[in-house]
């Protein structure tokens, strides 16, 4: 995105734009990391392969899967991603139109923000 003469304007806005960007990123890599173990982790315990020989190490692992489980469950990370992501793609809209039409004001990128804002903090339900 090609920096604009009007940018200071939206200085504020657009740390906030970066600063969604980096938490989407953060909470899908969370996701994947999270259910990639949770996958490995419930198919080894379900197959019980040859090289665990033992009954406590099963349970060991067995107890991982739930902890990693409940992280998944507690924390939501693809949710979280997916509304950084929908609050960052608003922002990043409405700041390409501000910059490219002199007809969208700093107003409309305020009002995108806080679309962004109420997308993030919003229910669940939404």
């Amino acid at each position: 995105m090609t920096p604009s003469n009007r940018d200071p304007h939206i200085e504020e806005q657009m740390k906030h734009m970066k600063a969604w960007k980096a938490l989407m990123l953060t909470w899908y890599v969370l996701h994947f990391a999270l259910g990639g173990c949770a996958i490995v982790l419930s198919v080894t315990v379900a197959s019980k392969p040859a090289f665990i020989s033992d009954s406590q190490t099963v349970s060991l692992l067995s107890w991982f899967l739930a902890i990693v489980t409940g992280f998944v469950t507690f924390l939501g990370p693809a949710d979280r991603a997916g509304r950084y992501q929908r609050a960052y793609r608003v922002l990043l809209t409405e700041v390409t139109r501000y910059r490219a039409d002199q007809t969208y004001t700093v107003n409309d990128v305020l009002a995108a923000y806080n679309q962004g804002e109420e997308i993030i903090h919003g229910s669940k339900s939404k």
